[in-house]
């Protein structure tokens, strides 16, 4: 073993950003700036089940969004009164900034890849 030593702690909290928030039902939440594991790991099993043209459906917006808020959370807010197509407009938000409607990467990704052919001209 050569001893040299990563320590992932400390990289990962330098490149930490500010995670997005949001206000329902008068309660703050976050959610990471960039995409969770957990959430992509979702995303790719309920992709596998689906065709191209098909649409989410109730489990899968509940799968996907107890991903990154939690099952208690999701609870909550339906116990509260929370309808579909809300649920479903807070996931709609999360895809955009994470940039998976339309292009399938997240935004960090696509700025990397603008600026790799930036410099590639």
């Amino acid at each position: 073993m050569s001893g040299e030593f990563k320590d992932f702690d400390a990289a990962w909290a330098e490149k930490q950003e500010e995670p997005i928030k949001y206000k329902i039902f008068d309660v703050t939440y976050e959610v990471p700036a960039t995409i969770s594991a957990a959430f992509m790991l979702e995303i790719t099993k309920i992709s596998a089940g689906k065709g191209a043209d098909e649409q989410l459906g109730a489990n899968d917006i509940g799968g996907l969004l107890n991903a990154l808020f939690g099952k208690q959370v999701i609870d909550d807010w339906l116990n509260k009164g929370m309808t579909l197509p809300q649920l479903n407009d807070v996931l709609q938000d999360i895809l955009e900034r994470y940039g998976l409607v339309g292009g399938g990467v997240d935004p960090k990704v696509k700025a990397q890849q603008k600026n790799k052919s930036d410099k590639d001209k």
